[in-house]
């Protein structure tokens, strides 16, 4: 009974996409061992460093360019960005994207203030680039639905799967985003937290082979 994990708590806090696309094949991996009881918490990247450096979490993951006070972090993985068309689109046969081809192109974007829709909006300016907004939503799968049924097009991460009829042609003047898996620095992790954290390295990179 003492050498038993299985009441040991471990929380891990991520983003509707990182859960959705990087992260559940280490999750159901986890989840067939006895080693703790997981709790998953469903934030932002700031929300998600919050309940990190707060203790309510163990573990976070997120894109991050500098890491945080407080906080230790390795890498995952490195995630372009696309631009979902349909496959009859005219730029859906292209190799990779221009920023210059999407001038004048109704774009599915998240709200105003969102990190993404911040920097596209900054590099598509910086290049001289005009465009209308077809919709403005929140979260990869719903921006992927509303270019599906021919709202307009959109600008999604690389790591994202797209249902039959769409395509993703890479966008490389858009920077790369990488995943950061971060802890409390200082913290001591439990057996259970570093076999989730071991998990999550070990399958970073499922989504490129899928």
């Amino acid at each position: 009974l003492r050498q038993d994990q299985s009441g040991q708590r471990i929380a891990l806090a991520a983003g509707h996409g990182a859960f959705l696309y990087l992260l559940g094949p280490a999750i159901e991996q986890f989840l067939c061992s006895p080693i703790g009881q997981l709790q998953l918490h469903t934030a932002d990247r700031l929300q998600s460093i919050e309940l990190v450096l707060s203790g309510h979490a163990q573990l976070g993951v997120a894109p991050l360019e500098d890491i945080p006070e407080g906080l230790s972090a390795m890498p995952l993985t490195d995630v372009g960005q696309m631009l979902v068309v349909p496959g009859s689109h005219r730029l859906a046969r292209r190799r990779q994207i221009k920023l210059s081809d999407l001038q004048g192109a109704p774009l599915v974007v998240p709200p105003q203030g969102r990190p993404h829709r911040m920097l596209l909006g900054r590099m598509l300016q910086s290049a001289g680039v005009s465009w209308s907004t077809a919709v403005e939503t929140d979260g990869w799968e719903l921006m992927i639905h509303f270019v599906q049924i021919g709202v307009g097009i959109s600008v999604v991460n690389a790591c994202c799967r797209l249902p039959a009829g769409l395509v993703g042609v890479p966008i490389p003047a858009l920077p790369r985003l990488r995943y950061q898996l971060f802890h409390r620095e200082g913290a001591r992790m439990n057996p259970g937290t570093t076999a989730l954290a071991e998990l999550l390295q070990a399958n970073a990179n499922h989504w490129r082979v899928r």
